[in-house]
């Protein structure tokens, strides 16, 4: 083989060559930036993941708040309906004790009791 031809072969070669290192080159900067886009999506995808989970934890406590309210007025609403009805009791007790002096001597007695609340 003459060496020119050897030379053209030898171009080719180092063409091709170059033409392989700068596809590699461009592949690798390729994967590179795939590789950010990736990272980035799982980033995002993790914020937004810690965002629901606070979101819902915040949720939880305003739901926890809500109930121990809703269970205090009940407990509040309870006593102030158990003194109304106990009131009453010893307003109606207190009419009959006016109003029928002489059950005492028919010895009908009316208890009076002090309220404890």
């Amino acid at each position: 083989m003459s060496t020119t031809v050897l030379s053209k072969n030898l171009k080719a070669d180092h063409q091709r060559t170059k033409q392989a290192i700068t596809k590699h080159h461009q592949a690798e900067e390729e994967l590179d930036r795939v590789t950010q886009e990736c990272y980035d999506a799982y980033e995002q995808a993790r914020r937004t993941y810690e965002q629901d989970i606070q979101a819902a934890k915040n949720k939880l406590a305003q739901a926890e708040n809500k109930i121990a309210q809703d269970i205090w007025e009940a407990m509040v609403s309870k006593e102030s309906a158990t003194e109304n009805a106990t009131n009453q009791l010893m307003l109606i007790k207190q009419s009959i004790v006016n109003n029928y002096p002489f059950l005492d001597d028919l010895g009908i007695k009316i208890d009076m009791p002090q309220l404890q609340l």
